[in-house]
Order: structure tokens, then C-alpha cells, then sequence
């Protein structure tokens, strides 16, 4: 008889604690233990890899991030410091052309005041010219007509003549032929009104124009006509006529 073999007390009473304790789990401690494959080892380093890799990119990204925040904000500086010079090199440009405006307009209108003045001095110098040559022809005729509604203008004008002559020993007055014979007749009024103590006598001289007087003394011929009164107007008004030819 074939007879089976009963189990060992010792495992018996193991089974018996088994049965009645509880379970307990055991649990690795973080890092205290490997993997327990190779190909789990390796993924384990390739994310540990990725984690460090992606940690990198991120700080670089934000450092890449500040360079250009700092980048952009300098531009913006440099930017406006480059407007704000452009504005004051734009309105220093406009001063100088301001400037040079206000010169070039000053600098004409005092080249159109000069000409203007030249042309008012040259109006002017013709008009007084004008003035005189009309002054002198307005004057020869008033004596024209003076001399021919009182002929015996003539006697005044010889008597002014004497009174320059009469400390002289011998006065010849010498006269146009129309006028000698009223001299003549008023020769004794002439001397005693003018003081004459020496000769007296009367010439006709048909080069002398009408009013014309002329003086002969032993000291000299004095020219008392109307002509040579009139002397000195005639060479300004030549001189002048000559200044203006030679200007224009």
C-alpha cells in the first residue's frame, strides 16, 4: 500500500502565518534602486537628457527674449534721439534759410533804395537844371520886355556901372547904338548922381548886344551888361548840361 507522505509541520505553520497576516508591500526608495533592465536605464537617461535639454532651450529662449527686449528698447532710444536730431537739424536748416532770406531780400532792397535814390538825385538835378534854364530865359525875357516898354532902363543899369567906377580920372562908356544917344542924354544926371568927378564919355559899339554896358579906365575895362550879369547862371547851366552828357 502505497502511502503518501503528509506535509512537514514547519511548512504548515508557515502556510498557517501566511494565511493570517496581512500583506505588506514594500516599496523602493526614490534612487536607492536600479533599473532592472538595460533598455529601461537607457530611456531613463534619454529623458533625463531631454528634461536638461528642454530646461536649457527655455533659459536661453528667455535670454534670448531679454537681449531683444533690451535690443528693441535701445532702438527705440536711438530712434528718438535720432527724430529729436533730425527735427533740430531740420529747424536750424530753416533759420539759415530764414536767415539767408531776410539777407537776400535786405540786400535787394537796399540795391533797389540806392538806385532809387540815384534816380531821385538825377530827377532831381534835371529838374533843377530844368528850372534854372527856364528861370534864365524867363528872366531875359521879362528884361527883354522891360528894356522895350521903358528904354530908359539902360540909364539905371550905366549908373549902377559908375558907382564901381567913379574914383577914376576918365570913364568911357561904351554902349549898343540903339541905347548911346539915352546915355548920352542923361550924361550930366549920371555924374552928379553917382559922384563922378572926372570924364565922361559915351561910345557906340555895335558888338555889344542890346543892354549890353562895358567900362574903359585907365585901370581896366569893367563889363556891366546884362549878359555878363547873367554869366555865372549860363556857366552852371553849361557845366551841369556837361556833368549830365557825360553821365548818361
Amino acid at each position: 500500500m502505497g502511502l503518501q507522505p503528509s506535509a512537514p509541520p514547519f511548512a504548515q505553520v508557515l502556510a498557517a502565518e501566511a494565511s493570517t497576516r496581512p500583506a505588506r508591500v514594500v516599496r523602493p526608495v526614490a534612487g536607492a534602486c536600479e533599473p532592472l533592465y538595460a533598455a529601461t536605464r537607457v530611456v531613463s537617461s534619454e529623458a533625463f537628457a531631454l528634461e536638461r535639454g528642454l530646461e536649457q532651450a527655455r533659459e536661453e529662449l528667455r535670454s534670448t527674449q531679454e537681449e531683444c527686449r533690451a535690443l528693441r528698447e535701445q532702438a527705440e532710444r536711438d530712434c528718438a534721439a535720432l527724430l529729436e536730431a533730425a527735427r533740430g537739424e531740420v529747424e536750424a536748416e530753416k533759420r539759415r534759410a530764414v536767415q539767408a532770406a531776410r539777407q537776400a531780400a535786405t540786400r535787394k532792397w537796399r540795391a533797389t533804395l540806392q538806385a532809387l535814390e540815384q534816380e531821385i538825385t538825377a530827377q532831381r538835378e534835371r529838374f533843377e537844371h530844368d528850372v534854372l534854364a527856364a528861370s534864365y530865359r524867363f528872366a531875359r525875357a521879362i528884361l527883354d520886355v522891360e528894356f522895350a516898354a521903358r528904354p530908359e532902363r539902360i540909364v539905371e543899369l550905366v549908373a549902377k556901372a559908375l558907382e564901381r567906377a567913379r574914383l577914376h580920372g576918365r570913364i568911357a562908356v561904351h554902349l549898343h547904338p540903339d541905347e548911346a544917344p539915352l546915355v548920352r542924354a542923361a550924361l550930366e544926371r549920371l555924374r552928379s548922381e553917382s559922384g563922378v568927378r572926372g570924364e565922361i564919355t559915351v561910345h557906340q559899339d555895335r558888338k555889344l548886344s542890346p543892354h549890353g554896358v562895358r567900362l574903359e579906365t585907365e585901370m581896366g575895362t569893367y563889363d556891366a551888361s546884362i549878359d555878363e550879369q547873367f554869366r555865372p547862371l549860363r556857366e552852371h547851366l553849361a557845366q551841369r548840361t556837361k556833368r549830365s552828357g557825360g553821365a548818361s
